[in-house]
């Protein structure tokens, strides 16, 4: 059963123009922010209140999948200095 939004949320431009500039490196950001603009869609507020403003602030960070895909890329390789060929 779907839950039922009780949020409409929407990117300022400048947001959208950050996301569209950050795809270029980080290709899966769109996969990787849809999780928590559903989580806002049904009233929830992820992440950790930010104090001291005359706002509503919260900060949260959001897993970068592109980084965990090149981290298994880059495994290390341990090279055994006995068996170096010219």
């Amino acid at each position: 059963m779907a839950e039922e939004k009780l949020v409409e949320v929407v990117a300022s431009p400048t947001f959208n123009r950050n996301i569209r500039t950050l795809a270029k490196k980080y290709r899966s950001i769109r996969n990787d922010l849809q999780p928590i603009i559903e989580q806002l869609e049904i009233g929830e507020l992820p992440g950790e209140q930010i104090q001291g403003t005359n706002y509503t602030v919260f900060k949260l960070r959001v897993r970068n999948s592109d980084l965990l895909m090149l981290n298994q890329e880059k495994l290390p390789v341990r090279r055994d200095e006995r068996f170096d060929h010219p």
